[in-house]
């Protein structure tokens, strides 16, 4: 029986010396002489004056404002600063962002980037941000952390410290208007091909009440619990400080690499500075020796994580009889060799073998016990990582998990995770119907999979999953999960959703914009595709796309690349797409030019034709406080004023949102709601149209003219669940039988996994249509035999339209491959 588990729990750098684990020196971490040498020479160079003139420098050169108009000299200083410490490789990396108060308006905006080349291309990013707010010095916030980057820099040359990561030296601009530089920065390094194995952010480093409080605080990831211990171990050796640890937050430009699944660590001062964002904020109110010795806190852990080897994360397999255990770890280039010891929980640790191998089993244990292994990789200097994994022997199954219930039109398709146990035999599925579970399979599932073609009515049906191993033993049951019969189908060569974000020349706004697609629509598999750097779309992509979102949060001639794609979206639509069209200024993103408002569309346009759009218009000086439901069946949706760019806003209130009626074949499903009647000057666009559907066999449509980003995310989640599995779930360009042949046919198996059988008599030929509507399979059949077989092994699974057609017309039946 196999449990799988990740769990990193202990993380230790010792220097190799004993078997015995007990006769350790009780530190967490122990570097070799040479190492710890090393460190001590490089942590003496760091001057608590070098820094304090640093931050002096900076405050001289004026506001740090981020919309000031200094802010590239200030960017020039810093990259001049690394320069003269020897540095070649420093450059500004721009980006633009609107100003604060002209939406119309891009500013230019600088973060500062020093490398310095180790023997691995693999990166360590050591950043802080260099601007303030509008009021204040910014000597704490953060000229501290600035001071604190480049004074590690300049002591890492001076001291001449040759290490294996790459150091990644950065100040970010535009963090105190929403991180945004080091977002566009983390972007820009994961689109460039770098590799970041830990980030290190100095944020108000040098508040305290003396200069002998031996505390920093720091933040970082919960699973990387890990680097508490380091950082806390090379506090107390090479500074005197204590690390105390906070919860995670998201309020400084570690989280623009935290969640990029990225390690971090946020160093920041224990006392928060009473003069935090206000006029006082100055030098002389801060404390340079104190962020002297949170910066060799900094550099010893940084020094420390570049020489111990990669920590292992360890899992078990069991062989399924409650004594034979499997360690599993990742193949670890650090190590030379790796060495196991077990304990019992109330026995001390003792060496079980060593190995050159990324497994070892542990054989003849007791069953239904507890034990802790901790597996060690070490390295060729004889220093090791360690990671310990807590387990319990068990000769029963472990409970299914990652249970999906679908319903689909015919029948509700219950899947799972594989169970890793070597032992396990099949599955048992159990409906839990009336307080009672009822086993829907006399024999054991071998597959991961289950379909129930018992359902007839339209009700929700709730299943469990159970393991069953070769002795007959059974696990607990799953979590059960439910659904009822749909009308969607799957197909693993289509691509379920595509997501395009078109928010060109505007990196910050693309960054949040992907961020609010990535949080509503998490759990589905989507693919996004951001035209940032590119203005058409890829064909091929857009076509196999079984449904498309399309986002424009704000459009002009230089930002909307939807008016370079509309020849591809009417090809889509043609083929019976699907698409979701949510754009601020309609009138010019899918036009592509300005015209006068009011403006009727032409009708063999696509806006006419396949957009079904009759009129779009916009009155000045309306306010659009919210939006009304104008059919029942969609969810209500509220504004989120906090992402809506401010130059958007009046008052509180949304302005330039066009309206959008649809003609004939389109349905109003939200409408246009003012704060003021329609007498009213800011209430004239009250009641018009903002959002409509169009629905049926041809292709589905939901065009809105604001853009989904706009909105509250949960309601955002919920509209788009509703269009992507209520309004968007019937087939599309399913073909028209004008003359219906003899409805003789017999068709088997149903489902199928290669051939597929059907009697018919006469002679005619096989057309095999997906849900879109395309032919993917053609063949004719000849009256020698009533029975005719077929491969179709080349289809991808999913649910098809299989129609003969011959000179008496079309029969149709439903075909799903499995």
């Amino acid at each position: 029986m196999i449990t799988e588990l990740r769990i990193l729990i202990v993380f230790v750098l010792f220097a190799f010396q004993s078997a015995d684990l007990d006769a350790q020196t009780g530190k967490l971490f122990d570097l070799n002489p040479q190492e710890k040498t090393a460190i001590q020479e490089s942590l003496s160079k760091i001057s608590a004056d070098s820094i304090k003139n640093y931050m002096q420098s900076l405050e001289d050169i004026g506001t740090r404002y981020t919309y000031a108009e200094n802010r590239k000299k200030v960017a020039e200083w810093i990259a001049a600063k690394f320069q003269s410490f020897g540095y070649g490789q420093v450059y500004l990396e721009n980006f633009n962002l609107y100003e604060q108060d002209n939406y119309n308006q891009f500013t230019d905006q600088y973060n500062v980037v020093c490398l310095r080349p180790g023997d691995e291309d693999f990166q360590i990013v050591v950043g802080a941000h260099h601007d303030a707010v509008k009021v204040s010095p910014g000597a704490d916030d953060n000229a501290s952390g600035t001071a604190g980057v480049l004074e590690l820099a300049r002591v890492m040359n001076l001291a001449q410290v040759q290490t294996r990561f790459t150091i990644k030296f950065a100040t970010f601009a535009a963090e105190e208007v929403g991180l945004l530089g080091s977002s566009y920065s983390a972007h820009e390094s994961l689109f460039m091909g770098d590799s970041i194995a830990l980030m290190l952010n100095m944020d108000m480093i040098s508040n305290s009440p003396n200069d002998s409080l031996p505390i920093v605080d720091i933040i970082r990831k919960t699973s990387d619990g890990y680097l508490s211990d380091l950082t806390n171990q090379m506090g107390a050796e090479f500074s005197g400080m204590q690390a105390n640890t906070q919860d995670y937050a998201n309020n400084s430009d570690h989280h623009s690499y935290g969640k990029l699944s990225i390690p971090v660590i946020f160093f920041i001062e224990h006392v928060f500075s009473d003069y935090y964002h206000s006029q006082r904020d100055s030098v002389k109110h801060t404390n340079p020796v104190y962020a002297s010795r949170v910066l060799k806190t900094v550099a010893a852990t940084l020094l420390a994580f570049d020489v111990l080897p990669k920590v292992p994360e360890v899992s078990t397999v069991q062989l399924g009889d409650g004594r034979n255990v499997k360690l599993i770890w990742e193949n670890n280039p650090d190590a030379v060799s790796f060495q196991v010891y077990l304990a019992t929980l109330n026995n001390s640790f003792q060496l079980y073998g060593e190995t050159t191998e990324t497994y070892f089993w542990l054989t003849n244990l007791n069953p239904d016990s507890s034990y802790i292994a901790i597996v060690k990789a070490v390295n060729s200097a004889n220093s090791y990582s360690s990671a310990s994994i807590k387990f319990k022997t068990d000769s029963f199954p472990n409970a299914p998990q990652n249970i999906t219930v679908t319903g689909l039109s015919d029948h509700i398709k219950i899947a799972w995770t594989p169970n890793a146990e070597e032992d396990i035999s099949g599955y048992a599925v159990y409906e839990f119907k009336n307080g009672q579970s009822i086993k829907k399979n006399d024999v054991s599932v071998e597959n991961s999979y289950f379909s129930d073609y018992s359902i007839t009515d339209n009700l929700y049906h709730y299943y469990q999953v159970k393991a069953v191993d070769v002795h007959g033993n059974e696990s607990g049951f799953s979590v059960a999960k439910g659904s009822k019969l749909g009308k969607n189908s799957y197909f693993e060569d289509s691509l379920e959703l595509l997501v395009v974000v078109d928010v060109r020349a505007n990196p910050p706004l693309l960054i949040k914009t992907e961020e609010f697609f990535e949080t509503i629509l998490n759990g589905r598999d989507f693919e996004m595709i951001s035209l940032n750097n590119v203005t058409i779309i890829d064909p091929d992509l857009l076509f196999h796309s079984k449904h498309v979102i399309w986002c424009t949060p704000v459009a002009n001639e230089h930002v909307s690349a939807l008016p370079k794609n509309i020849e591809n979206l009417q090809c889509y639509l043609s083929k019976g797409g699907k698409l979701f069209l949510s754009t601020a200024d309609p009138n010019l993103s899918i036009t592509g030019y300005k015209r006068t408002m009011p403006t009727e569309l032409p009708t063999d346009s696509l806006s006419g034709d396949f957009l079904v759009i009759k009129t779009i218009d916009f009155i000045p000086d309306s306010w659009l406080s919210g939006v009304s439901v104008a059919q029942n069946s969609y969810p209500p949706i509220n504004l989120n004023l906090e992402t809506i760019p401010s130059g958007f806003l009046t008052n509180s209130y949304l302005n330039f949102v066009q309206s959008i009626e649809p003609n004939s074949f389109g349905i109003p499903i939200y409408t246009y709601g003012s704060p003021d009647p329609e007498s009213n000057l800011h209430g004239q666009m009250h009641g018009s149209t903002v959002a409509f559907e169009h629905i049926d066999s041809n292709f589905d449509l939901i065009v809105m003219s604001i853009p989904l980003s706009f909105f509250q995310w949960e309601d955002a989640k919920f509209l788009t669940d509703y269009i992507l599995d209520e309004k968007f779930s019937n087939p599309t360009k399913l073909p028209e039988l004008e003359s219906p042949g003899k409805d003789n046919l017999v068709l088997w198996p149903i489902p199928t996994q290669q051939f597929v059988h059907f009697e018919y008599p006469g002679t005619g030929k096989v057309l095999v249509y997906n849900s879109l509507g395309v032919l993917v399979f053609e063949t004719p059949f000849y009256n020698e035999s009533r029975v005719h077989s077929f491969d179709i092994s080349d289809l991808p699974k999913g649910m098809y339209l299989f129609t003969i057609q011959n000179e008496s017309g079309f029969v149709n039946r439903k075909m799903i491959k499995w």
